[in-house]
């Protein structure tokens, strides 16, 4: 302190003296305190990182705690009256940067005879005195099983301890804030789109308040990368990229308490722009001069879903199913993801189970009984989503979904009679939406089949741009199947070039969905090309590719077993009648 110039020592005494003069005022953050110095808070901002090397937040956090500190001495108050006399309203968040930042509890203080550890100013040297050998072995052997009974009894996850401080001084803004995190886990339990909806609004709120409050921005950016996007049903996943990315650099400029959690949502956001490269040096960047525990492996199994990694998403979110601690619940959005993956590999039991244990989760039987016709389509299942949808059909369950799978599950059995017969009433139906006919592949081939070429070949075209345009601007996992209906209406328009650079698009991808294989197998949509060399070298690279990745998730599971506890009994009475 001796070697700031005096002027910067005026400039601290008159910032101590304010924040002092508001401890009791609960909406005191940094915008306050650079209205009252008479600055913005950019300058203020930039005037206190020079002379204290703190953020504000962080400079206001450190008068109210040695305030604390001086009161607590003086026998002042109890914990949570001193914590509020400073300004804190939360007492369990004030012990945490009490002892952050002192290195003991505030409740030490209060202690009789306290006196903290300081380091001595001179060494004294005592006899040494020569330890009893039964103590040599004791001790060590008595620490390393209170170690055993901490992690065996306790099993708590470890990203539980040591929070970081978020980067506010600002109460109330941090209150909205505590509150946003609590609607946040809530919403992982519930899955309710309202819970982090709400949660974004509390945060905008803390930001309001406190402006530069980094940790409210990086919280926004994750919920514009990872959740809007998915709650939508339009795939709009795109068109919260920028908004991401604009509260990570917000973050990124006014600092943050948890830079982990910063550096994983950035991450997440170069997974979104298919940077995956930077996504994955970021990751591993946290991870760097860490155990690489359950944690580690949740995060790397998102990160191999974000690439359509079927193998590295199933390795990495199984291992943290085998490693994480008992007491600790399993993420619904992991469970979620396994089951896609499962169903998208063709592994139809695996993905039944884990569709089961979200129901466990969430107790959600609509959700469940959905999953079942989906799984069993994508495993490639024929007999059963025929069984399913038609069951659907005779109840008068009528919807597009259900026409298109009948219509879809009929050409490839070779049953188009069946689909022709269905076809008036899909077309009436689709009179009625408010939307209005959209193109569709399955009515292009069945008006071919009907020899009404040019309503055929509408459809083809549109479809084409329609999907195109989808998988230019869209990574999702739908827009991997996209690619064969893409390459199936090239062929029906009997243009080799578009059917061979569509299914080359698909070979270059990291993992190929069965649904693939069994339509380039089976669907007479590609028939005019069957015998053509080139379709067959590159169905013949598309199906290696499938059946390797295949060989490895069945190696790897041979030793990660994945046990099937759903009672498919309980599936069928959740199903139409």
């Amino acid at each position: 302190m001796n070697s700031i110039p005096s002027m910067e020592k005026q400039f601290t005494k008159k910032l101590v003296e304010i924040i002092e003069a508001n401890f009791n005022n609960e909406q005191f953050g940094v915008s306050e305190l650079a209205s009252q110095m008479g600055m913005s808070r950019a300058t203020l901002h930039r005037k206190v990182k020079a002379t204290t090397g703190k953020t504000i937040s962080q400079f206001i956090n450190e008068v109210r705690l040695n305030a604390s500190k001086q009161l607590l001495t003086n026998r002042s108050g109890t914990v949570s009256e001193v914590a509020y006399l400073v300004g804190f309203g939360s007492s369990t968040y004030f012990i945490k940067c009490f002892r952050d930042h002192f290195g003991y509890s505030p409740g030490e203080v209060l202690k009789e005879n306290f006196h903290p550890v300081e380091t001595p100013k001179e060494t004294v040297y005592l006899k040494k005195k020569k330890m009893p050998r039964y103590l040599k072995i004791g001790i060590p052997l008595v620490l390393v099983f209170l170690v055993f009974l901490y992690i065996t009894f306790l099993n708590k996850d470890a990203s539980t301890f040591d929070a970081p401080s978020p980067s506010t001084s600002n109460q109330a803004a941090l209150n909205l804030y505590l509150q946003g995190m609590n609607l946040m886990d809530v919403y992982s339990g519930s899955q309710n789109p309202e819970h982090f909806m709400e949660a974004k609004k509390k945060y905008e709120e803390a930001i309001r308040l406190d402006s530069t409050f980094g940790d409210a921005c990086s919280q926004l950016a994750n919920i514009y990368l990872s959740f809007i996007p998915f709650s939508e049903q339009t795939n709009k996943g795109y068109d919260y990229i920028d908004s991401g990315r604009i509260y990570i650099e917000k973050a990124e400029h006014f600092g943050v308490g948890d830079t982990d959690y910063l550096l994983k949502t950035k991450s997440i956001y170069y997974q979104q722009i298919l940077d995956y490269e930077e996504a994955l040096r970021i990751l591993e960047l946290i991870w760097k001069d860490k155990k690489k525990d359950y944690i580690y492996h949740y995060e790397r199994g998102n990160h191999g879903f974000y690439m359509r990694d079927y193998r590295a998403t199933i390795e990495h979110l199984i291992t943290y199913l085998h490693l994480k601690p008992k007491r600790t619940m399993p993420d619904y959005d992991r469970l979620l993801k396994l089951t896609m993956i499962f169903s998208r590999a063709g592994f139809q039991n695996e993905a039944m189970e884990f569709a089961y244990r979200q129901f466990e989760l969430i107790n959600d039987s609509m959700k469940y009984r959905n999953w079942y016709p989906r799984i069993v389509y994508e495993c490639g299942n024929i007999e059963e989503t025929i069984s399913f949808y038609e069951k659907a059909y005779n109840n008068n369950e009528f919807g597009t979904t259900v026409f298109n799978k009948l219509l879809e599950m009929y050409m490839l059995t070779g049953e188009a009679d069946k689909g022709l017969k269905l076809l008036p009433e899909y077309l009436e139906y689709n009179k009625k939406l408010s939307s209005g006919m959209l193109p569709n592949h399955l009515l292009g081939y069945y008006h071919w089949l009907n020899n009404e070429e040019v309503l055929a070949k509408e459809h083809f075209r549109n479809e084409i741009r329609r999907w195109e345009y989808f998988c230019e601007v869209n990574n999702s996992q739908e827009s991997l199947t996209n690619f064969i209906t893409i390459a199936a209406c090239y062929s029906m328009l009997n243009n080799k070039k578009g059917i061979i650079e569509g299914l080359k698009k698909l070979e270059q991808k990291t993992s190929i969905p069965f649904l693939v294989i069994l339509k380039l197998k089976k669907s007479p949509l590609f028939d005019n090309f069957r015998n053509d060399e080139d379709f067959i070298k590159i169905k013949s690279k598309i199906d290696d590719k499938y059946y390797r990745e295949q060989r490895t998730i069945q190696e790897f599971l041979e030793e990660y077993p994945v046990e099937i506890t759903f009672n498919r009994d309980g599936v069928i009475q959740i199903l139409p009648n």
